[in-house]
């Protein structure tokens, strides 16, 4: 069955540790380390410094969404708007990414491209999660639905997979 957040979060650390000891110029090993002192840890200045050494090693590396988060979290809409369309720009079949966007449109507010963005979503994938909440957003405007969709957004938040794709993946 799946791991427990904890659980998971250890072994992912544990691993990019171990990939990081035999090769430290391994981007693909700080990702796993950002994600984890972003949704376990909370250590925003760590998981900068793993963002920006990953990206330092590849500019091409999965860390733009994750330096997006960090954004977002720091109450930096607009640049994180940027960094989710770098990473949808660089995976543009990668859900998680396009997804990513919209949400971050949502979070600053841009209610006009939230709704422009999730429909175009829901155009290329039935079901997305957050054409969803574009699509929510659209048929009751703002307010009646807020509520709704800020517990929606928490849900979205607090799910604990680390998405982590391989070379072979580009």
């Amino acid at each position: 069955g799946p791991l427990a957040p904890e659980e998971a979060a250890a072994r992912s650390k544990e691993m990019a540790l171990r990939a990081l000891a035999l090769d430290s110029q391994l981007a693909e090993s700080h990702v796993p380390l950002a994600a984890v002192a972003i949704f376990q840890e909370w250590n925003w200045n760590l998981a900068e410094e793993e963002v920006a050494r990953a990206l330092e090693l590849d500019p091409l590396s999965d860390a733009h969404s994750l330096r997006g988060y960090i954004l977002e979290a720091r109450g930096r809409p607009e640049e994180a708007i940027a960094e989710m369309r770098r990473e949808r720009n660089i995976y543009p079949p990668w859900p998680v990414a396009e997804n990513d966007v919209v949400l971050a449109l949502y979070l600053a507010r841009h209610s006009d491209e939230t709704i422009a963005e999730g429909l175009r979503v829901l155009a290329l994938r039935r079901g997305a999660a957050s054409s969803v909440i574009a699509s929510q957003e659209r048929c009751s405007r703002k307010d009646a639905s807020t509520r709704r969709l800020r517990s929606r957004r928490s849900t979205f938040r607090s799910f604990p997979t680390i998405h982590i794709r391989s070379r072979s993946w580009r």
